[in-house]
């Protein structure tokens, strides 16, 4: 039995691994045109990534400069738990 649910969690780790695989396949070609046009993509995934990124810029800006460090950290934060969800596919 035990050896059983060793395989099943197994082989949907795999299938997780797999959807995830996928969902990023397009990521880097998104990446590229949003660094071409500006424009963020349309993929909700590399928009998210997109977000995350410009968050994190902004955050370390604001550290730098000692501006509202703390609203740009809460920026991050929020969109670092977007592109966690966004991940998980919710």
């Amino acid at each position: 039995m035990r050896g059983q649910m060793r395989q099943i969690e197994a082989r949907l780790r795999r299938v997780r691994q797999q959807l995830g695989q996928e969902r990023l396949r397009h990521l880097p070609e998104a990446l590229r045109q949003h660094a071409a046009t500006g424009q963020v993509p349309v993929d909700p995934l590399a928009a998210a990534y997109v977000r995350l990124n410009a968050s994190a810029i902004e955050a370390m800006n604001a550290s730098v400069a000692e501006s509202d460090h703390e609203a740009a950290c809460q920026e991050y934060e929020a969109a670092l738990d977007d592109w966690r969800r966004t991940l998980r596919g919710q």
